[in-house]
C-alpha cells in the first residue's frame, strides 16, 4: 500500500498537481472569496525569479508557509535565493496591497525535489519575511491537535482557472492520513497554482487553524484527492516558531 501511495504522489507532483482534475470540474467546487476578510486576508500569492507562482499563507508575525517545491527551480536544479521570492498579499488582477521579500527560509528535513516520493511529508517551506508585517495583518495559527477524519476544512488558493484572484473550496473534508499522520488526504478540489495553499479548519470556538499545506493531487481508488503535508509534520511547527 505504501509503495502504491508513493508512486501516486510522485506522478501527481510531476504532473504539476493536475491529475484527473480539470479547470472545468474545479470551477463548480470553488468560489471567489473576499481577500480583505479573515482568514482569506492571510492568503497570498508567491512569485519567484524562475517565473513560477504558488500560494502561501501567513502563519506568524513574519512567517509564510508554502510547499518546498514552490521555491525550487527545476531548470537550474537549485532552490531559489530568498531575496528573489516575493509574497503578495491582497493580490487581485495583478494589483496587491503589500509585497514582502524573504530574508531566509527553512524546508522540511531531507526534502529532495528530485526524489519527492521518498520524502513527501517534507514538502514544506517556512519563509521568513525581511520586514515587519505590521499589526494590521493577522496571521493564521498552526494546529497542534490531531488531524481528525471527516473534519470539515477549506482550501483557498490561486488555482490556474482563476490565477489572479483567490478562490476557495469551502465545503470539503479530511478523507484520511498517511505517513503516520504527516500527510493529509482531503476531497478539496485543487489545481496547479494551489501548491502551498493552507488547508484551513475552524475549531469549536470558530477560530481558524492551518492543519496542512497543499502539495499535490493524486488518484486514490479512482477518485482525485488533494494531498497536503500536515501541520504536525516533523519540524514544521518549530520552524514557524523561530522569529
Amino acid at each position: 500500500m505504501r509503495l502504491c501511495w508513493l508512486l501516486m504522489y510522485c506522478l501527481a507532483t510531476l504532473a504539476g498537481a493536475t491529475v484527473s482534475v480539470t479547470a472545468t470540474e474545479n470551477i463548480d467546487h470553488r468560489a471567489r472569496v473576499d481577500i480583505n476578510a479573515y482568514p482569506w486576508s492571510s492568503v497570498g500569492k508567491i512569485y519567484n525569479s524562475a517565473g513560477g507562482s504558488c500560494t502561501g499563507s501567513l502563519v506568524g508575525p513574519n512567517k509564510v508557509l508554502t510547499a518546498a517545491h514552490c521555491i525550487f527551480n527545476a531548470r537550474t536544479r537549485h532552490f531559489i535565493r530568498p531575496e528573489l521570492i516575493h509574497f503578495l498579499l491582497g493580490y487581485v488582477g495583478g494589483r496587491y496591497r503589500a509585497n514582502f521579500i524573504m530574508r531566509h527560509y527553512e524546508i522540511g528535513p531531507g526534502y529532495d525535489p528530485a526524489a519527492a516520493a521518498k520524502t513527501p511529508a517534507s514538502d514544506w517551506a517556512v519563509l521568513t519575511i525581511s520586514t515587519s508585517l505590521g499589526e494590521e495583518v493577522r496571521p493564521l495559527d498552526l494546529t497542534r491537535g490531531p488531524i481528525m477524519k471527516n473534519a470539515p476544512v477549506m482550501l483557498p488558493g490561486f488555482a490556474q482557472d482563476h490565477a489572479f484572484v483567490v478562490t476557495a473550496d469551502t465545503d470539503c473534508h479530511i478523507v484520511g492520513t498517511y505517513e503516520a499522520g504527516s500527510l493529509i488526504v482531503s476531497d478539496c478540489f485543487a489545481l496547479h497554482g494551489d501548491s502551498g495553499a493552507p488547508i484551513i479548519a475552524a475549531d469549536a470556538d470558530g477560530k481558524f487553524h492551518v492543519v496542512g499545506v497543499q502539495t499535490a493531487v493524486a488518484q486514490i481508488g479512482g477518485v482525485p484527492r488533494s494531498i497536503a503535508v500536515a501541520a504536525t509534520s516533523p519540524g514544521l511547527y518549530n520552524a514557524v516558531g523561530r522569529h
